[in-house]
C-alpha cells in the first residue's frame, strides 16, 4: 500500500520541489551578476528555502515506512496545504482548514497523508474545469476547498474534504472501482487507493453530493 500511494502521489510535491530549486537558481544567478542585489534576493532566497524546507518536511511524512500511530488530522490537513499552495494559488482557490484542531487518531501517517493529498488533488482538478466552464459562459465563479475536522453524531472523528464544483456525477461506489476515471489522464486509482487505506486503518471512507463533492473520511 506504501509502495502503490508514493506511485500515485510523488508526482505532485516533486513537481512543487522542482518550481522552488528553479527560483532558487535564478535568484543565485542573479546575485552572482550583481553584488548591489545582495540584501532584496537575500531574503526572497530565504523565503523560497523555507517553503522548500516545508514541502520537503510534508512529503517526508507521506515516504517514510512508518506503522500505525497517533496522527493529528489537523497536521495531516496543513501538510496537504503546504504541498498544494502554489497550485491553490496559481488557480485562485480558496482553501480553508476548520472544525476541531486537537483531533487525533490511530492511522499510518504516510498513507493518511497521501489520502487527503489525493483528495484534494482532485478537487483542484475539477474545480479547474468548472472555472473553464463557468468562464465560457460569463459566470462569476470562486472555486474554494474546504476540510472540516470534527466528531460525528456517533462520537467519531471524521475528517472530510469539499469543494463546489461539480459534485459528483457517478455513483460512489463506481468511483473506487479501480481503473475508472473521468479524466481524460485519469489512471482510474486515486479513490480507489484512498478507500484501501481506510480500510486498511479500520476506518471508512464515503462521499456525496452537497453543494459539490464531499468526501468523508471517518475513524
Amino acid at each position: 500500500m506504501m509502495a502503490a500511494a508514493i506511485g500515485i502521489s510523488y508526482s505532485i510535491p516533486i513537481h512543487e520541489m522542482k518550481l522552488r530549486m528553479s527560483s532558487i537558481k535564478h535568484i543565485l544567478n542573479e546575485i552572482e551578476k550583481d553584488p548591489v542585489l545582495h540584501d532584496l534576493y537575500l531574503r526572497q532566497l530565504i523565503d523560497i528555502v523555507k517553503d522548500t524546507e516545508e514541502i520537503i518536511t510534508a512529503v517526508a511524512s507521506m515516504m517514510s515506512r512508518q506503522k500505525m500511530q497517533k496522527v493529528s488530522l489537523a497536521t495531516v490537513a496543513k501538510n496537504v496545504r503546504i504541498i498544494k499552495e502554489r497550485e491553490l494559488e496559481k488557480n485562485n482557490i480558496e482553501f480553508e482548514i476548520k472544525g476541531t484542531p486537537d483531533l487525533v487518531v490511530d492511522a499510518v501517517p504516510g498513507l493518511l497523508n497521501t489520502a487527503v493529498l489525493n483528495l484534494v488533488d482532485n478537487a483542484i482538478y475539477w474545480l479547474r474545469a468548472k472555472k473553464i466552464q463557468q468562464k465560457k459562459e460569463n459566470i462569476d465563479f470562486q472555486p474554494r476547498i474546504e476540510i472540516e475536522i470534527y466528531l460525528n453524531d456517533s462520537n467519531k472523528s471524521t475528517l472530510v474534504v469539499r469543494d463546489n464544483g461539480f459534485g459528483l456525477e457517478d455513483p460512489f461506489e463506481l468511483l473506487t472501482e479501480p481503473y475508472y476515471s473521468r479524466k481524460s489522464d485519469g489512471l482510474g486509482l486515486g479513490l480507489y487507493l484512498v478507500n484501501e487505506i481506510m480500510m486498511r486503518i479500520n476506518g471508512k471512507f464515503y462521499g456525496y453530493n452537497n453543494n459539490g463533492a464531499n468526501f468523508e473520511l471517518t475513524f
